[in-house]
């Protein structure tokens, strides 16, 4: 009786799979009268477009210490970071997977062709 029992909670255990929970998405609203939207997590990096007040985007990666977000910006290709300061979040950033961490590439001016 007893090695039926553990078999059924062997079982039980390990074919009983958990549904996997849904991750919360993280979201982003804009509090200012316009904010810049840059392709990377810095002042340094181009923008590449201007969103306004009460938009709300879905964050989808964070610099480490939480200063920029990455957005997902309808019809926009490409990365969209804007600065933090710039609108509230909703939801818990640590489930929000770093990203970010590379620098923008500089264009250094090319010199004169001569012939």
């Amino acid at each position: 009786m007893k090695l039926r029992f553990a078999c059924l909670v062997l079982y039980l255990l390990f074919t009983h799979v958990q549904p996997a929970l849904a991750a919360t998405p993280v979201n982003f609203s804009i509090s200012m009268g316009r904010a810049i939207v840059r392709s990377g997590p810095g002042t340094t990096f181009s923008a590449v477009k201007t969103v306004t007040l009460g938009q709300t985007f879905t964050v989808t990666g964070r610099t480490a210490n939480n200063d920029w977000l990455r957005l997902t910006v309808p019809r926009l290709a490409g990365e969209a970071w804007v600065k933090a300061s710039l609108g509230k979040v909703k939801g818990d950033l640590t489930t929000v997977p770093l990203a970010g961490t590379s620098s923008p590439v500089l264009r250094t001016p090319r010199s004169p062709v001569r012939r």
